[in-house]
């Protein structure tokens, strides 16, 4: 299924991605939270590293700031982008393993 637009709303942007950069970078820190439990030193704030259950937990709320201050970051120029492109062309999205509702 294609769909082709003249943009993309900034709150569907926004959803698409934190949907994937932000969830990667909160799985990621969540993954450097479990090897700092093995005695890894993976987990640093303010030039602090952590180890243990306390790596574990100083990692959980850090890959979430991360993951939405990431997000911000790209949405930021994903929308300037998206902007000046709207200028010369729209949008076509393709999407693959659709599934029909029905009752719509």
């Amino acid at each position: 299924m294609e769909i082709s637009a003249k943009n993309i709303s900034k709150n569907s942007l926004f959803k698409l991605l934190f949907q994937s950069v932000g969830y990667g970078l909160i799985a990621f820190c969540f993954l450097m939270g479990i090897f700092s439990l093995f005695g890894f030193e993976t987990v640093a704030f303010n030039d602090q590293y952590y180890t243990g259950i306390k790596g574990l937990l100083v990692s959980l709320p850090l890959g979430l700031f991360m993951g939405l201050i990431f997000t911000c970051f790209m949405w930021l120029i994903g929308i300037l982008g998206l902007w000046i492109n709207s200028y010369f062309k729209g949008v076509t999205i393709v999407f693959k393993g659709v599934s029909e509702q029905v009752g719509e």
